[in-house]
C-alpha cells in the first residue's frame, strides 16, 4: 500500500536497542510500506519498508503534515508559502512587476536559493549557433526574469543570440494570454562561420553539445524535462567564394548534425526546427551564391525542419561596417524569426515569397513566384522594384515591372542577346551610400503585423533574394 502519513525521525535506532524494536520513522506520501499489522483505519502499525527495514508506528507520536508553512523571502508580497520535504518552497507573489503568479524557491548548489516561476514541464530550450546578426546586441529588456533563465538560473542577458527570440516568444504568449513556460537559452556564437566549424567532431559542435547538455541539467534541477523546439542558425553570412551547391550541402549537413546533437542530449522524440534568415549581402556587394542557397533551404532541406524567416536586404547597416545590422534591424530579425518558428511549430507554415522560374517571350520576362498560402504579391515601390538582369542581356534593360497575383511581368527595352537570368534583390555590386545593403527590393506578400519591439514598425514577409534563368517560351 501507499502510506498517507508520517511520523518521527526516519530510520533512527533507539539508543541501547537491540535492533528488535526500531524507533518510529516518517511515512512520506509516495513511500511504499508492506503492512504486517494495520489498525481499524487501515494505517500500518507494523510493516516493512522497501529497503527491508522494519517500520513500527508510535501511536503517541505527533503526525506532522507532509508540507509546512515557510518564509520564501520574496522581493514582493508573498502568500501561501509551503515547503515540501525536499526544501522547495512554492508560493504566490506579486514580485514580478506587480503581477501575481506562482513561484518556486529552490535550493540549487552551489548557487543557493533561486526563485523561478512555477511552470509545468517541459522547459522550452532555444539555441543559437553561428554568427552574423546573432552577435549584435539588441536594445531589449528582460520582461520575463522568472521564466527566461540562463546558465546561472538568474534572469538572462536578453540581448544576443537566442535570447531576444525567447523574449519575443514569451511576449507573444503573454499577449495572446497563453501559458508561459520556462525558457532556457544557450548561445554558441562565433564570427563568420567556416565549413570546418560544422564538421563532425569540430570544437564548435562540441560546444553546442555541452550547451544542450547543460540546459538539460538545468531543467532537471527544477524538476523539468528539456524540449529544444528551435535552433537559430547563421553560417557563412554571404561568404564569397562558395558555390550554391556547396553552401546548400554544408547547411544541410550542419542542420542534420545539430538535430542529432539535440535529440541525443535531450532524448526528445521530435527534432527542433532550424531557423535561418537570409543574408542581405554587404554594403557594396551582394552576389554570393550563399544568399541564393539560403533562399532554398526550406525546400532543399524541408525534412530537416528548415525555416527561412526573412531576408535582410531591406534592413539598415551600422555606419562604418560592411554588413553588420543596426541593433534595431537585428531586433526586427529576432521578432520575425520567433513568429516564423512558432507558425511552423504550431502546425502552420511559413514561406517567404521567392522566384521559382522565369519565361522569356520576346521583350517580356514573366517571373513566377511561390508564397505562403498563395498570398498575392505586393510591390511597395515600383521605382525600387529590385529586379535586374544577369547572364547575357546585351542591350536589353528593364523598362517596367508589374505584379499580378503570383507572377511578375518584366518588360525589357529589347530582346536579350543570349541566355539571361532574372534576378530579384541579388547580384548588386555598388554602394549607394544610403546605409543599406547593395541588394534591395520592395516585393512582399500581404502579411503584416505590428511589431512588439516598436509599435511604429510593421513586420512584413518580404520576398527572398532569388534568381532564375529565363527560359524562352
Amino acid at each position: 500500500m501507499t502510506a498517507r502519513k508520517k511520523s518521527g525521525a526516519k530510520g533512527a535506532q533507539t539508543p541501547g536497542a537491540t535492533g528488535a524494536e526500531p524507533a518510529p520513522g516518517p511515512i512520506w506520501i509516495g513511500d511504499e510500506i508492506v503492512p504486517l499489522v494495520e489498525d481499524g483505519a487501515g494505517l500500518p502499525l507494523v510493516g516493512l519498508r522497501t529497503d527491508g527495514s522494519l517500520f513500527h508506528y508510535d501511536r503517541g507520536a505527533r503526525l506532522p503534515d507532509e508540507h509546512r508553512f515557510a518564509e520564501p523571502f520574496a522581493r514582493g508580497n508573498a502568500w501561501m508559502a509551503i515547503e515540501d520535504r525536499h526544501g522547495t518552497v512554492r508560493y504566490m507573489s506579486d514580485q514580478w512587476a506587480g503581477r501575481t503568479c506562482g513561484f518556486e524557491k529552490r535550493r540549487i548548489l552551489p548557487l543557493g536559493d533561486v526563485h523561478v516561476a512555477q511552470t509545468p514541464s517541459p522547459a522550452i530550450g532555444m539555441v543559437a549557433f553561428g554568427g552574423g546578426s546573432m552577435m549584435i546586441r539588441r536594445d531589449i529588456a528582460n520582461d520575463f526574469p522568472f521564466h527566461h533563465l540562463f546558465a546561472d538560473y538568474a534572469g538572462a542577458d536578453p540581448r544576443i543570440g537566442a535570447d531576444p527570440g525567447a523574449q519575443f516568444f514569451l511576449r507573444g504568449q503573454d499577449a495572446g494570454r497563453r501559458a508561459l513556460p520556462t525558457v532556457l537559452t544557450a548561445n554558441v556564437l562565433f564570427g563568420s562561420g567556416l565549413y570546418r566549424d560544422t564538421f563532425e567532431g569540430s570544437p564548435r559542435l562540441a560546444s553546442l553539445r555541452e550547451a544542450v547538455r547543460r540546459m538539460a541539467a538545468q531543467a532537471r534541477a527544477i524538476d523539468k524535462e528539456l524540449w529544444v523546439d528551435r535552433v537559430l542558425l547563421s553560417l557563412f553570412e554571404g561568404k564569397e567564394g562558395a558555390t550554391l551547391g556547396s553552401a546548400s550541402y554544408e547547411y544541410g549537413m550542419a542542420m542534420r548534425r545539430i538535430r542529432d546533437i539535440v535529440a541525443g542530449e535531450t532524448g526528445q522524440p521530435q527534432a527542433p526546427v532550424i531557423v535561418v534568415s537570409q543574408s542581405g549581402g554587404g554594403r557594396d556587394r551582394g552576389d554570393s551564391p550563399v544568399i541564393l542557397a539560403e533562399a532554398q533551404l526550406d525546400i532543399d532541406h524541408w525534412s530537416l525542419g528548415a525555416v527561412v524567416a526573412t531576408p535582410k536586404y531591406h534592413l539598415a547597416l551600422q555606419p562604418g561596417t560592411r554588413s553588420s545590422l543596426t541593433p534595431a534591424a537585428a531586433l526586427y530579425v529576432s521578432e520575425i524569426e520567433a513568429i516564423a518558428a512558432d507558425a511552423v511549430l504550431n502546425a502552420g507554415q511559413w514561406y517567404c515569397p521567392r522566384l521559382t522560374h522565369a519565361l522569356l517571350d520576346g521583350r517580356v520576362i514573366t517571373g513566377h513566384f511561390m508564397a505562403n498560402n498563395d498570398e498575392r504579391l505586393v510591390l511597395e515601390d515600383p521605382a525600387a522594384h529590385g529586379f535586374s538582369l544577369g547572364g547575357d542581356p546585351g542591350n536589353a534593360r528593364i523598362a517596367g515591372v508589374a505584379v499580378d497575383g503570383l507572377t511578375v511581368r518584366v518588360e525589357l527595352t529589347a530582346p536579350p542577346a543570349g541566355v539571361v537570368e532574372l534576378r530579384y534583390a541579388f547580384g548588386a555590386t555598388d554602394d549607394r551610400g544610403d546605409g543599406l545593403p547593395a541588394n534591395r527590393g520592395s516585393l512582399r506578400d500581404g502579411w503584416g503585423r505590428q511589431a512588439l519591439h516598436d509599435p511604429a514598425v510593421t513586420l512584413r514577409r518580404h520576398a527572398l533574394s532569388s534568381a532564375a534563368v529565363a527560359v524562352r517560351g
